[in-house]
């Protein structure tokens, strides 16, 4: 159930959708959302649903106590935003043989990122709060040194 959600409507598909849809938007005026809340919308569904999911079946796998569960959720939230942030960075900075596909594609088609929204700077700040955060949650439950080195591979990845 947990994946079927994170997939479905509500989550990967429904966020790619809103991507879609947000296209050449970065302030839409017409909508009721301020650009900054979609686009967290967009990438806590897009990606990060699934990225989040993958961690709460682990935990549920693993029969974790409910406080353990919930720092796990925590991290996996995180693990999909910084996913998806660093996409958005991986855009405006990585080679095509890096990336394997064309970048400044975000800025050509003037998308909701969070570079359009924030500049490079501000996201490259983020990135390393969440990277951070991350790293803290994964001090605190088992297995927490795997979780630190695919907090870090995530939010310095270079493809």
């Amino acid at each position: 159930a947990l994946v079927g959600a994170a997939i479905g409507s509500r989550g990967m598909v429904g966020g790619q959708m809103e991507d879609l849809e947000a296209g050449a938007q970065v302030e839409d005026e017409d909508s009721d959302t301020p650009a900054a809340e979609r686009l967290d919308r967009i990438h806590r569904h897009k990606t990060g649903a699934l990225l989040e999911a993958g961690v709460d079946v682990a935990a549920v796998w693993a029969e974790t106590d409910y406080e353990i569960r919930e720092r796990l959720h925590d991290y996996g939230s995180r693990l999909g935003l910084a996913f998806q942030i660093s996409d958005d960075l991986l855009d405006l900075t990585a080679t095509a043989e890096e990336l394997g596909k064309s970048p400044g594609k975000d800025i050509e088609q003037n998308k909701l990122t969070w570079i359009s929204l924030y500049g490079e700077e501000k996201t490259r700040t983020r990135l390393r709060d969440i990277e951070k955060e991350m790293l803290d949650l994964a001090e605190t439950v088992e297995g927490g040194r795997e979780l630190s080195s695919l907090a870090s591979y995530v939010c310095r990845r270079r493809h």
